[in-house]
């Protein structure tokens, strides 16, 4: 696939799909000169690093052990076909090894104390940007600026998938609830309807049902509360939810062990996590 860098006298016709690679002159980006242990505590970090007005998508990226915060304007305006952009790179990232280089209307990119600049300025013996394109290998790292509105949607429909199947699951528990009790209610009725007298063992009885299945259904509520906001991600969901004798089964996909979240609740009674799918019985005893 074709690879550009796109800078801000970038002029090329593209009618062909494309990775991005972008100048520094579309981003803002500094060292992050304090010790973290891992690349995900330095993004949770990395919008305090700039004080900037508008509306931006900060991330982080690691280089030679170097932690760097990155802040890019999220209306940023790139003059290609949305349909031919196969990803968006820095080009701090898929360049870094480079001090200097050549590019197009007498302009280069220089680093400087571990940042690459661009710079109005050539140098001989610099090698030119269009060459090293040619045979560069692209990394993993992607700036998913256009799509970051589709995130939110998408992750916005599962929990609302997961909140309905929530709902549904208890909808129809409770309506079990209700005939219990509109039975209890008949059985009552069918009584006074043969004038058999109902004792004090009988009326307890009928009480002591009823206030079981008023617990059980306020217990069902507050277990599908719990349930509902079990921590998983954009791209993690519910399988399955179903009851069990005092208790529920669970499938989710996921790759993440969730027994620490279930035990602030429940007793774990058997798990399993194999092929990114976690399967769990809770209980209440």
């Amino acid at each position: 696939m074709k690879k550009v860098l796109y800078t801000k006298f970038f002029d090329k016709s593209i009618n062909e799909d494309v990775d991005i690679i972008l100048s520094p002159q579309f981003y803002w980006i500094k060292k992050i000169d304090i010790p973290l242990k891992s690349i995900s505590e330095a993004k949770k970090i990395a919008n305090n690093f700039f004080d900037l007005k508008g509306d931006y998508f900060f991330d982080a990226i690691k280089l030679d052990n170097q932690f760097f915060a990155i802040a890019i304007d999220k209306n940023l305006d790139i003059k290609i076909d949305k349909k031919h952009i196969k990803s968006i790179k820095l080009a701090q990232v898929e360049l870094y090894k480079y001090d200097t280089i050549n590019l197009d209307n007498n302009h280069q990119l220089k680093k400087i104390e571990d940042i690459l600049f661009c710079f109005p300025d050539t140098t001989p013996d610099a090698p030119y940007i269009d060459d090293i394109l040619k045979d560069i290998k692209l990394s993993k790292h992607n700036i998913n600026i256009f799509n970051s509105i589709e995130i939110d949607k998408t992750s916005m429909t599962l929990l609302a998938l997961t909140f309905i199947f929530s709902i549904l699951t208890l909808t129809s528990l409770i309506y079990s609830y209700k005939n219990e009790i509109k039975q209890l209610q008949t059985k009552k009725e069918d009584l006074k309807k043969y004038n058999l007298p109902l004792t004090n063992i009988q009326l307890n009885s009928i009480l002591s049902e009823l206030k079981e299945i008023e617990f059980n259904n306020i217990l069902l509520k507050k277990d599908l509360k719990f349930i509902s906001k079990t921590p998983i991600k954009q791209n993690e969901k519910f399988i399955l939810l179903e009851t069990i004798k005092n208790g529920y089964r669970l499938k989710i996909k996921t790759n993440n062990n969730l027994n620490n979240y279930f035990k602030q609740r429940f007793n774990i009674k058997k798990f399993s996590l194999k092929n990114s799918i976690y399967e769990v019985e809770i209980t209440h005893g």
